[in-house]
């Protein structure tokens, strides 16, 4: 099964993912709380990688996501999501959605030194 890259965009409440899949692209708006997870780990394959902007609910959601969907997860410096912050239309929903693509179309070795596990 082919891995599928996808983006979670973690706000306060809700959260945004974006999952990739070959030409196809879903945008799902989950809750951040319990029922939200649990509906994001059904999303998910042990294939797919996800990535989202570190932060104090990023490294939670990192280990629940690990634990429980089994699939990588790589947490991104916001410092180097330029394509996000250059961009005019600035929506959760077109972060989750540019950064998904960038996760798919970046080499394995890049991704992991963006999000601090190089080499």
């Amino acid at each position: 099964m082919a891995r599928r890259p996808g983006e979670i965009d973690p706000a306060k409440r809700t959260m945004e993912v974006c999952v990739v899949d070959g030409d196809k692209t879903g945008l799902h708006g989950l809750t951040t709380d319990e029922k939200g997870r649990k509906i994001l780990v059904s999303l998910l394959r042990k294939t797919d990688e996800v990535g989202f902007e570190e932060c104090r609910y990023g490294n939670r959601l990192a280990r629940t996501l690990q634990k429980e969907a089994g699939c990588t997860v790589t947490l991104l410096n916001s410092g180097d999501l330029r394509i996000i912050w250059k961009s005019r239309k600035k929506t959760d929903k077109e972060d989750a959605l540019k950064t998904a693509k960038r996760l798919r179309d970046t080499p394995e070795e890049e991704r992991r030194a963006a999000s601090g596990r190089g080499g």
